[in-house]
């Protein structure tokens, strides 16, 4: 189910809140309900927005224009008359993803797609441990200085004619990735060089002193690598974030909740873009490797000067605090656990 944040749409003339990914998610949900009735699904004019088009407190003007539409071929199913914006939880909303929902055989031809399915786990060399092995399991060292396309060009080799991932384990710190160029933190994953981010539109700083106060930069300070990944949908079931923090919902030094740029949001982006069920904890994350001396816990030394084995894997373990699944049909959490165990969900959702 697609579920919004804020009003989408333009009410009594006046634009409603907007927000990027709400209009992500109404878009996505006219795409999937047939012109008959009031999406935009087999409509040949229609010209889906671009994403970077997509403002907060703009609607655009053809989603604005195929609410409406949608609305009033719908009106007799409706409690008011077409108003031009959806709500969250309101009526059109739950028709729209009604509709959405229904897509007969008929109306569809889904070819199955016989692939051998694999995994394949990135692992930046910053984790420390071996990489696994077994049947139907690659695994790559990610160099630290290995910028994005590098990276991308290991899940390309995984993918051919005759096999596909079926999940794709990402092994990199995450939380506070990197400083930009402000020395403000970035949420994010930090695999290779350039780090898995979504960005942000806004980063605002908390400042506790004797008044309590904060500093708002601009936008576009960091920007957005995960678009990129775009590339593989299609060819990815599932993808896990072995991450600390990488569906983080707020300030991880302040608590405060930063929609706009936690790792919650980059998720749900994330899962979009690639098309795969995206996997991740809301906390920080602990795993095990071994030392070549059993009986020191903390090595003496530098980091790079421990002597730690690196012929054994890490061992990731059970999961750290809440976990989250997210839809790649709408970015939505769908399935959630708390209790150290992988979520489970039905594809589809």
């Amino acid at each position: 189910m697609g579920d919004i944040q804020a009003s989408v749409g333009v009410s009594n003339g006046k634009q409603c809140y907007n927000i990027p990914d709400d209009q992500k998610v109404i878009l996505d949900l006219l795409e999937r309900v047939n012109q008959s009735s009031g999406g935009v699904r087999d409509d040949p004019a229609w010209k889906r927005p671009q994403d970077k088009d997509l403002q907060w407190g703009v609607c655009a003007p053809a989603l604005q224009a195929a609410i409406r539409r949608f609305q009033t071929v719908n009106a007799a199913k409706l409690p008011f008359r077409p108003d031009g914006h959806i709500d969250p939880r309101g009526p059109a909303l739950r028709l729209l993803n009604s509709q959405a929902a229904v897509i007969t055989v008929s109306e569809v031809t889904v070819e199955a797609d016989t692939r051998q399915k694999i995994t394949l786990e990135l692992h930046d060399h910053r984790i420390l441990g071996a990489v696994r092995s077994g049947p139907n399991y690659t695994a790559v060292h990610v160099n630290p200085l290995d910028a994005m396309d590098t990276v991308l060009s290991y899940v390309q080799r995984a993918i051919s004619g005759t096999q596909r991932i079926g999940t794709l384990i990402i092994m990199a710190h995450g939380i506070y990735a990197n400083d930009d160029e402000t020395g403000g933190p970035v949420i994010g994953v930090r695999l290779g060089r350039d780090l898995i981010t979504a960005g942000f539109k806004t980063y605002k700083e908390h400042i506790f002193t004797d008044s309590y106060g904060s500093v708002v930069y601009p936008p576009g300070h960091q920007a957005e690598t995960i678009s990129k990944w775009g590339r593989f949908n299609g060819n990815i079931d599932e993808i896990r974030f072995m991450s600390c923090g990488a569906a983080s919902q707020s300030n991880y030094t302040t608590g405060i909740a930063e929609p706009d740029k936690s790792g919650y949001e980059m998720c749900k982006a994330f899962a979009r873009i690639t098309g795969a069920y995206v996997i991740a904890a809301e906390r920080n994350q602990v795993y095990q490797f071994q030392y070549k001396w059993p009986q020191i816990s903390k090595p003496p030394g530098r980091r790079e000067d421990w002597n730690y084995d690196d012929s054994v894997p890490a061992d990731f373990g059970a999961w750290e605090g809440p976990v989250y699944v997210f839809s790649p049909f709408t970015g939505s959490m769908i399935a959630t656990t708390s209790n150290g165990a992988t979520p489970t969900y039905n594809y589809g959702d």
